[in-house]
């Protein structure tokens, strides 16, 4: 079968292609067993030193959402007691696209006592947006919020958090490390004065 120059650069596309689709199909699905293999690896080993604070967290598509069922009952069956805040879409983790948002919250709530998400670095406000789609992720799980909460805006967030982080927000000027009393009162202030969970 004689090939002309246009139908063997059409195969080669094609063919291109196929191993092109099957390289990433792989990869993909390489991703979603290789990453909770190793969260679980990491987090059992501190489970194992007594480690407490050892979390299980998975993206939506990854296998082995059942695993991380048993292993938060082994920590239940520690009788650890305390709420565990576990950050999702949060700084400084893989980054989490705008769409997925809703998904990720729906996720992080069958895992978490309070699903904790943030701006993109500390001291950075979350958008509005951002916060108020994770409310309605998380339905009736605790949803905290952990960078960018300050006096002056801790009322336009209020009404969807149960629970805020606070540290860089109530600071004295230019100082990372320490926290102004006058500012501190007046967070308690607005929290106080607004209709949300926390007090």
């Amino acid at each position: 079968l004689a090939l002309t120059t246009s139908m063997a650069a059409g195969l080669a596309m094609v063919e291109f292609i196929l191993v092109s689709s099957i390289w990433y199909g792989s990869l993909k699905a390489s991703h979603r067993i290789a990453g909770p293999v190793y969260v679980f690896s990491r987090e059992i080993a501190r489970l194992g030193t007594g480690d407490l604070t050892a979390r299980i967290s998975l993206r939506q598509k990854d296998m082995f959402q059942p695993e991380a069922a048993e292993i938060l009952d082994i920590k239940k069956q520690c009788r650890w007691n305390g709420n565990y805040f576990g950050g999702t879409a949060f700084k400084k983790q893989r980054v989490v696209e705008e769409g997925d948002y809703l998904a990720a919250a729906r996720v992080a709530a069958h895992w978490m006592d309070v699903v904790t998400t943030s701006g993109v670095a500390t001291g950075q406000e979350a958008g509005i947006g951002k916060v108020e789609t994770f409310r309605l992720g998380v339905g009736d799980t605790a949803l905290g919020l952990a960078s960018g909460i300050t006096p002056e805006n801790v009322l336009d967030y209020a009404r969807f958090l149960d629970a805020i982080l606070v540290a860089t927000g109530i600071n004295y000027t230019d100082d990372f490390y320490n926290i102004d009393p006058d500012r501190l009162k007046q967070l308690n202030e607005g929290c106080k004065n607004s209709y949300s969970g926390f007090k």
